[in-house]
Formats: C-alpha cells, sequence, structure tokens
C-alpha cells in the first residue's frame, strides 16, 4: 500500500466545502433530522417522518424527500462533523448498504460496477464521491478502493470510456478527441478520490 500512499501524496487537488455562515442554521436543522432519524443506531423511517413535521412542517411519508437523496447528502457532506459520531456513522452505513443507492443516482455503492466503460460507473462513482465526505466511508470502502487500483492502464491512467462525458465534471480537457485528454480526466477524478481515501 506505500506506493499508492505515494501516489496519492503527489496529487494535490483541491477540496470544495461550505463555508459560508448564512448556510449554518439549515445544516443545523438538517443535522437535527439525521440525528433524529439515526437515535437508534439505524435508519427509522418514522422517527424521520416526526421529525420532518415537527422541524419543518412538511411531511416526507412516501416522498423522494427522504435523506438518502443526493442532494441532502451533499449538503450534510459539506459539514459531516456537525453529526455526532455515532450518527455519522450509521447515517454512511445506511447509504451504503442502500440496495437502490442514493436518491436520482440508483446506483448501489455495495456492488462493484462490471468495468469503467459504463454509464453504471458514472452514477455508481459519483455516488461515491457523495459518500466520501463522511470519515466513516472509509471503514466500507477497502475493497471498491482495491478495484479502483486494479483498473489501471499499463501506463498508470483510468480509461472511463465516452460514456462519462454526460458527467456532471467532465470534461476537463477541452477536448476529447485525443484518448489520452479522456484517461487524464478520468485519472484527475479517480486519484482525487484516492486521496480522500488515503488522508
Amino acid at each position: 500500500m506505500t506506493h499508492r500512499k505515494a501516489i496519492i501524496r503527489c496529487c494535490n487537488f483541491g477540496e470544495v466545502s461550505t463555508t459560508s455562515s448564512a448556510l449554518d442554521e439549515t445544516l443545523r436543522l438538517w443535522t437535527t433530522i439525521v440525528t433524529r432519524t439515526f437515535t437508534s443506531g439505524q435508519y427509522d423511517p418514522q422517527a424521520e417522518i416526526l421529525a420532518h413535521r415537527e422541524l419543518t412542517g412538511s411531511s416526507v411519508e412516501n416522498s423522494y424527500l427522504v435523506l438518502n437523496n443526493r442532494y441532502t447528502i451533499a449538503f450534510l457532506g459539506s459539514k459531516p462533523t456537525l453529526l455526532p459520531k455515532s450518527v455519522e456513522k450509521a447515517f454512511a452505513d445506511w447509504i451504503w448498504q442502500g440496495k437502490k443507492g442514493i436518491g436520482y443516482l440508483e446506483a448501489s455503492l455495495s456492488h462493484l460496477p462490471e468495468s469503467l466503460l459504463t454509464r453504471r460507473f458514472d452514477l455508481w462513482f459519483t455516488s461515491l464521491e457523495l459518500i466520501s465526505d463522511f470519515p466513516s466511508w472509509r471503514n466500507f470502502a477497502e475493497d471498491v478502493v482495491d478495484w479502483l487500483w486494479a483498473q489501471k492502464d499499463k501506463k498508470g491512467l483510468w480509461n472511463c470510456g465516452r460514456e462519462t462525458k454526460a458527467s456532471h465534471c467532465f470534461p476537463l480537457s477541452e477536448s476529447w478527441r485525443k484518448k489520452q485528454n479522456r484517461k487524464h480526466d478520468c485519472s484527475t477524478r479517480v486519484l482525487s478520490l484516492l486521496r480522500k481515501y488515503y488522508s
């Protein structure tokens, strides 16, 4: 594993964080909702419904707005340390084990993709990026990280294929006419995630 850590240390990619105090009140609200939902140590749908009813006056019963949608996870992931450690761990575990995956992405994190050259890989990897903002993701991600390392080509680069061009973060290069540009973009994205795992 030493050579892997050395590669990651060489990749000093920037990280985005939420620092605006204007969001603090809303973050505290959602942190309270998550904490109430996972008080028992596991996801309690009735506790989530009750928390929303009491704190926001809204109903999430039978709706797509439950806590596992991509936007709520991204928002909470901007300051995951606001969650008590036991709650953060239970929340991350629930997301990881979800059979249907994160809402709007629908790619189960606990099932590895068949290859990098599929649309499912991009949805799965986006899900992985979202959960990687939570410290406890490392408890579940060892097999995933090993699989990602095994997908490098002989030159040590990752090729996610043209299917990923529709991704929200691609292309990074001006053009993907050259296959090498696509590989560099894909490698940047994968290494950015791996750096978070080893940090």
